[in-house]
Parts: structure tokens; C-alpha cells; sequence
């Protein structure tokens, strides 16, 4: 009995010990408090801070802060939940779409079924508080009191500064179609808002904006009963939300140009920099959310000076990347004349001054190129280098070193070197990428959401269905195509497939969901149309293209480029991403004169070895 008695002591022990630490977790819990290190204030404005909250009942009817003078200010405090956007990013992806809910309300959503987020507290703070600071939950937080920009304006009495706060491109460029569905995107973010102002109106503090798509009648006092009459709690805190970073860098771009109106300058053109890619203009500003934050944070401190404040944004500007590079097309443009193949790599430049760069390109065994190029626009240029030779049984990608010098940026990126063997069972195709976005060019990272998502891949294989007793080897050759759909029955969806040189094609088609070819043009003529049988499955259509034999050369080397764009407009291409204006796909050459090995030595006679 007294064994037994023990046991159940000894068990209780653990649940004890569970008890105390809920009891000590709870009674040690911080009150809430800002989430940054500095809270900034703008004089006769609201604040709006961010929280760590441990226990979540302190904020269920808001928070109580108090100023030095022992005034009351009853604050609200919200969950701001964020939710990546639905739609498919294009080439400027959208922010996440945010949305504010009471903390009461929010509290009734477990954890798990709330958005991702922050509670964020809204502080009315008066406008005769100037100079003190705050109490939130018995502790004291000190205020960083910002100047009403738009009073700052008006006393700096300088047009020179009022030229400053004005849009940086004209009504055509910001009305492109790019330039504007990125504007679009941004407005549609209190944090990102700015952003859109800073393009629009050049963030003028005597503007008023009003959001886009926004129907309201004119007239001052229409706009004004619009506002009261159709703002929510909610929608009031966002908007407070977003005048709130508008002011922040409204400050920041206004006191650098005090201090040096050449750097305020650059930094404006780095934050909305719009690049012609042939005669369309594409937004290459710096989207960062994180780094345009930091920057922020660091450029309205308290504790730095002019000199410092101006030394901060040059080596913020100065981190930045100096150019956009990436290869267009490896080998798919072969010279005639001197049997050279041509790589061709794409530009964009942004100089630390404005002028031209001058652009250097080296690569193994090949001529070393010296350009000049322009920072306002995209270019193309391209690098001869010796033919390759082919290895027998090259069945990997062969690949070399492509050098790149950008006034004093350095820069590799990796080329494709020569053909690929096509052996049995076939030759792997895809999967095929998305377009290129901003972002990922701006980063140099070719991986960056280069796969399209599982509704929209497609992939497939290259092999010879041909006769044995066949001996024309360019006879034969089949590419099959798997593409995934998220919905059966639509004939929109097409592929464009591209035989020959880039930029000089032997032979092009598009060849849609339903089996109908069109033919989209080529070097060769009277060249016959590809065999195409189109089977549809659930969730994906397959097609079979047999190639005519005159899309391979006489040396048995097969140039191709594949596209895809699907019901929703989704482009995709093999075996580069393209850029959104870019005509047609780079090219992968493959050797197809060794599929059969008993007729190695014939191919190497009809190739003169």
C-alpha cells in the first residue's frame, strides 16, 4: 500500500512541475511593448507601432498609453495579417495583400486559422504632444519627433526642392502597361503605397492622393463626405498605416536633398528606375521591401548627423548591383561564313553617374568584345567563340565561363559550350521556365520561381522514331510534350516550337491544344509541316511532334527552342527564360548523328572526319 502511495506521488511530480512553469510563464510574461527600437513620430499625425504581445488578453480591448503630461490616450490595437497575392507574379510581383482586424475579433481565430502577421497598436497622439514621450504598460518609450513635411516644404521657400518632389517620368511612360500594373500592385499595400506615390506624384507633401480606382465625385467637400461616410475602423488604421511610410520617406528623400541634391537624386532614380526593353518601358527599381526598410530605419535615426546620414545612403546605393546580365541564348546563332557559333547575352546598366558603360566580354578560345551601351535601355550583344568540337558520348551539358566587366563590376555567368549527343532512350526537354521577373534579374539568380507552378509545367523527350532499315538519320525525329493543366478542355493553350538559328530560325510553328498547326515562318522554304498527334488526359494534354527532316542541318546537328504559353496567358520556354518582350527562345543544339551506333562512321564520313 504505502509502494503503491509513493508511485502516485512520484507521477504527480512531473504535472507539478508542468503547473509551476504555466504559473511562472504567465507571471513573467513581458507586458506588450513596440516590436523596433525606435518609435517615430510625426507631429499631427497618428502612430502606428508594431508589438510583441505574450499575452494576448492585455490587448483584447487595445492598449491604454499615457503621455509624460499623465494624459490618456485609448489606442486600438489590430491584427495585421498578410496573405501572398493570387494571382500569378508577372514581371513585378505583387505584395502580399494585407488586411487589419480588431484584436477581439482576431482573438477568436485560433493561431493556426489566423493569417501570418503582427499586431500592430494605433496611438492618436495629439498634436500639442510634441516633445514627450510615451507610457505603454508602466514603461517609458521614448519618441523620435519628425517634422510635418509638407510645413517643411513651404518654409524651405527653394522651387529647386519642389522640381525634387515631382514624378521622374512622363504621363506615357508611367501609363505603359508594365510601369503601370506595378504602380497598380503597389498602391494596393500600406507598406509598399509609397512606392507608387514616389512614381505618380514624386511623393509631394502638398499632394493629395487619392487611391487608385478610387470613384468619387469632385470637389473638396465630395471627397471629405466620401471619407467619412465609407471608411471603416479598419480602413482608417491601414490608411494611417500608409501616410505614415509616405511621411517617413518623404523626410528622407527631403533631407538628403538638403544635404546633397545629386545623391538625393540618385537615390530617387534607383527606388523608380524604368528601363526601355526595345520600345517598352519595364520597371528595374530596387523592390526590396527589407533593404529600402533598413535604409529607412538607419536614414531618419536620431543619433546621426548629415555627414553620416549622407555617407549611409551613398554606401546603401553603392551595394547595389551595377547591372542586370544574363544569357539570352547560348549557341543557337551559328555564323555561315565562318562556322563560329554566337552567344548572345543580354544588358541593362546601372552606372553610378549618368552616361554610358563600357561593357568587356571574354570567354575561352574566343575574340574579346568591347562595347558601349547605354544606362536607360536594354541591349543585346553578342560573343563569337571557336566551333566545338563533339565528344563522343556527350551526353551532359558541356559549359564554359562567360566574363563580364561593367565599368568596375565583374561579373561570370555560366555558358553552354556545345551540343549535347542525343543517345538512347532520348534527350530530356524541360522542364520548361517562366519569363524572367524583375526581381530574379535584378539578383542574378536564374533560379529564382523560374519553375512554373504544378498546373502549368511541361516537360518532355526527344528521341528518333525511324524504321531500322532508314538511313537518312535526320528522319524520325519526335519531341513528346507533356503539359499540365488545371482544367481539361480549353484549346487556348498553345506550344511554339522554334527550329534553327536564334534570331534566323530554319523553321518555326505553333501548334495549339487542338492539334492545329500554324506556321510561323523560317529560312527554308517550302518546308512541310511537323506530324502532331495531341492526346489529352485529366490535368494535362500531350503532344507528338515529328520534325520534317529539313530542321536538321547536313552535319546532323538539330537547333531548338521550345515555348509555351498556356490558357491563363502563363508563358513558360526551354532552354532559357526569356524577358516578357523578348521574340522568340534561346537554343540547345543537339547532335543527332550518334543515336545509332553502327552508323557512327558514316556520320563521321558525311562530316569529313
Amino acid at each position: 500500500m504505502g509502494i503503491h502511495r509513493q508511485q502516485s506521488i512520484m507521477n504527480l511530480i512531473p504535472s507539478a512541475w508542468m503547473f509551476l512553469g504555466v504559473l511562472c510563464s504567465v507571471a513573467f510574461a513581458a507586458p506588450p511593448r513596440p516590436a523596433a527600437d525606435r518609435i517615430d513620430a510625426v507631429v499631427g499625425q497618428p502612430i502606428v507601432i508594431r508589438l510583441r504581445v505574450d499575452k494576448l488578453i492585455e490587448i483584447r480591448d487595445g492598449l491604454v498609453v499615457k503621455l509624460d503630461d499623465s494624459r490618456t490616450i485609448e489606442s486600438a490595437v489590430f491584427w495585421v495579417g498578410f496573405e501572398p497575392a493570387t494571382n500569378e507574379p508577372g514581371w513585378t510581383s505583387p505584395p502580399s495583400f494585407i488586411h487589419a482586424t480588431r484584436a477581439r475579433a482576431a482573438m477568436m481565430i485560433t493561431a493556426e486559422q489566423r493569417s501570418p502577421g503582427a499586431w500592430y497598436a494605433y496611438i492618436p497622439i495629439p498634436l500639442d504632444a510634441v516633445g514627450q514621450g510615451l507610457w505603454i504598460q508602466g514603461e517609458r518609450y521614448e519618441l523620435n519627433w519628425l517634422p510635418d513635411p509638407a510645413r517643411a516644404l513651404l518654409e524651405a521657400h527653394d522651387g529647386d526642392i519642389e522640381a525634387f518632389f515631382a514624378p521622374s517620368h512622363s504621363r506615357e511612360i508611367l501609363n505603359a502597361e508594365s510601369v503601370h500594373l506595378a504602380i497598380t500592385q503597389l498602391a494596393r499595400s500600406p507598406l509598399t503605397r509609397w512606392r507608387a506615390r514616389l512614381l505618380l506624384d514624386g511623393l509631394d507633401p502638398e499632394a493629395r492622393f487619392i487611391p487608385i480606382g478610387a470613384q468619387r465625385a469632385e470637389g473638396y467637400l465630395s471627397d471629405l463626405h466620401d471619407e467619412v461616410i465609407n471608411t471603416s475602423e479598419t480602413e482608417a488604421f491601414l490608411e494611417a498605416l500608409a501616410i505614415q511610410n509616405e511621411i517617413r520617406w518623404q523626410i528622407i528623400l527631403g533631407r538628403i536633398w538638403l544635404i546633397d541634391p545629386q545623391l538625393a537624386d540618385r537615390l530617387k532614380e534607383a527606388l523608380t528606375r524604368v528601363v526601355l526593353f526595345g520600345d517598352h518601358p519595364m520597371p528595374m527599381w530596387v523592390s526590396s521591401q527589407s533593404k529600402s526598410d533598413g535604409l529607412a530605419h538607419d536614414l531618419l535615426s536620431p543619433w546621426v548627423d548629415d555627414e553620416l546620414r549622407a555617407k549611409r545612403a551613398r554606401a546603401w546605393l553603392d551595394s547595389l548591383a551595377r547591372a542586370a546580365v544574363w544569357v539570352v541564348d547560348d549557341l543557337g546563332n551559328l555564323s555561315p561564313e565562318t562556322s563560329r557559333f554566337s552567344p548572345t547575352l543580354g544588358f541593362v546598366s546601372f552606372p553610378p553617374e549618368p552616361g554610358d558603360s563600357l561593357v568587356r566580354i571574354d570567354a575561352p578560345g574566343a575574340r574579346s568584345v568591347l562595347e558601349t551601351i547605354g544606362n536607360e535601355s536594354m541591349h543585346d550583344l553578342q560573343l563569337a567563340t571557336p566551333e566545338p568540337a563533339v565528344l563522343d558520348g556527350q551526353t551532359t551539358v558541356p559549359t564554359h565561363q562567360i566574363r563580364i566587366r561593367i565599368g568596375h563590376a565583374e561579373f561570370t555567368r555560366p555558358g553552354i559550350s556545345g551540343p549535347i549527343t542525343a543517345t538512347p532512350p532520348g534527350v530530356r526537354i524541360g522542364p520548361l521556365k517562366r519569363d524572367w521577373t524583375m526581381d530574379a534579374l535584378m539578383e542574378s539568380n536564374p533560379n529564382a520561381e523560374a519553375i512554373p507552378p504544378s498546373g502549368r509545367t511541361a516537360l518532355g523527350v526527344l528521341y528518333r522514331d525511324a524504321p531500322p532499315d532508314e538511313a537518312d538519320e535526320r528522319v524520325g525525329w519526335t519531341l513528346i510534350l507533356q503539359c499540365a493543366t488545371d482544367e481539361a478542355g480549353v484549346d487556348r493553350d498553345r506550344l511554339m516550337v522554334w527550329t534553327g538559328a536564334y534570331g534566323h530560325p530554319r523553321a518555326a510553328w505553333s501548334i495549339a491544344r487542338d492539334g492545329s498547326i500554324n506556321h510561323l515562318g523560317g529560312s527554308v522554304v517550302g518546308i512541310a509541316d511537323p506530324r502532331v498527334t495531341i492526346s489529352t488526359q485529366e490535368n494535362q494534354w500531350t503532344a507528338q511532334i515529328t520534325f520534317p527532316r529539313e530542321c536538321i542541318r547536313d552535319d546532323l546537328l538539330l537547333t531548338l527552342g521550345i515555348e509555351r504559353t498556356d490558357d491563363d496567358g502563363y508563358h513558360s520556354a526551354w532552354p532559357r527564360r526569356m524577358t516578357p518582350l523578348q521574340h522568340e527562345p534561346g537554343r540547345l543544339i543537339l547532335d543527332v548523328s550518334r543515336w545509332d551506333g553502327f552508323r557512327v562512321k558514316d556520320a563521321d564520313a558525311a562530316r569529313g572526319e
